[in-house]
């Protein structure tokens, strides 16, 4: 018994040993019936939210790939428990679906947001609903589910304030449509979601504060058991600067780019687009074109008005 209790002490102390966040991290599972059916959600948060003074923590609805998460040899809490505690451990209520296990995937996206409904609607599901921050919710998915985390980031009824898509398999309307900031994450070694690809959706993304990492010789399973999850942290950084305006984090994000080698690593700055003028259309197409129109508009001019020909107005 006595060894048990210490085995119990020691698992625990290297997995707080692990974890980069102030906080050390409870998981624990609840079960919620829609559509007639019963599905699992694994909740990871702080294990003190009782007692912290923290008014509130900010909210990841994560969604899982396939097989990786999905499936009875690779369960969600095998293959991405790890980064699920990383997360929280920086003081975010991490929601979890259990999805995907049919053969194809197309109900993720709707289980990502609704399992983000129903605590949101639901709070006696586990008290430490009560302290999560609703108002605050970040998307997180790796593989198929970065794709379906994508197609979520278009939704703005969920109070949604940033994504993040790992080694995502994208789809370029969805980025183009995009109503968050996206942090897209790639490996140098990923087959099976191409870095190129991953970078055209970012191009695509339209939202200022959107990041692109490139890590160099980074799998697809980079973020799980299976991966060395180097940047796992700063998917936390990521969430809590973009969702609350966390300064600690921010500064993080801005480092993230110096701390490993990155096949390519950057950010999408603030820009303001403005719509073009006819005229300014007209000046980048055929610039001869607008030179032509600005004589044409000095002849005119001077014909109206004659003084424009004295030496008032060209000088002696």
């Amino acid at each position: 018994m006595l060894r048990v209790i210490l085995l119990a002490a020691l698992a625990s102390s290297a997995a707080a040993a692990r974890l980069t966040g102030k906080y050390e991290v409870e998981r624990q599972e609840v079960s919620v019936t829609r559509f007639g059916k019963t599905s699992p959600i694994a909740l990871y948060y702080p294990k003190d939210y009782a007692s912290d003074s923290a008014a509130a923590y900010p909210v990841v609805a994560f969604s899982h790939g396939k097989p990786a998460g999905a499936s009875d040899k690779e369960p969600m809490k095998v293959s991405f428990t790890e980064l699920l505690e990383e997360i929280a451990s920086h003081g975010v209520v991490v929601i979890a679906p259990q999805t995907c296990l049919a053969p194809k995937c197309a109900k993720a996206f709707f289980d990502q947001l609704a399992a983000i409904d129903a605590c949101r609607q639901n709070k006696k599901l586990h008290p430490v609903l009560r302290k999560a921050n609703f108002n605050a919710t970040s998307l997180v998915g790796h593989g198929l589910g970065g794709q379906h985390t994508e197609r979520s980031a278009r939704k703005i009824r969920f109070h949604i304030k940033a994504a993040v898509a790992l080694h995502s398999m994208p789809r370029i309307q969805w980025s183009k449509q995009a109503m968050v900031p996206t942090l897209y994450v790639s490996g140098t070694l990923d087959t099976e979601a191409p870095s190129l690809a991953i970078k055209k959706a970012y191009d695509a993304n339209p939202q200022p504060g959107s990041r692109f990492a490139n890590l160099k010789g980074a799998g697809h399973m980079e973020p799980s058991q299976f991966g060395d999850k180097r940047l796992n942290r700063y998917v936390a950084h990521y969430v809590r600067c973009l969702s609350i305006d966390d300064v600690v984090a921010c500064k993080e994000m801005e480092a993230m780019c110096t701390t490993h080698k990155f096949a390519s690593c950057t950010v999408k700055q603030n820009k303001i687009v403005t719509e073009m003028t006819s005229i300014q259309k007209v000046q980048k197409s055929c610039p001869i074109c607008m030179a032509y129109f600005l004589v044409l508009m000095a002849v005119l001019f001077c014909c109206f008005f004659p003084s424009c020909t004295n030496e008032r107005f060209y000088g002696k």
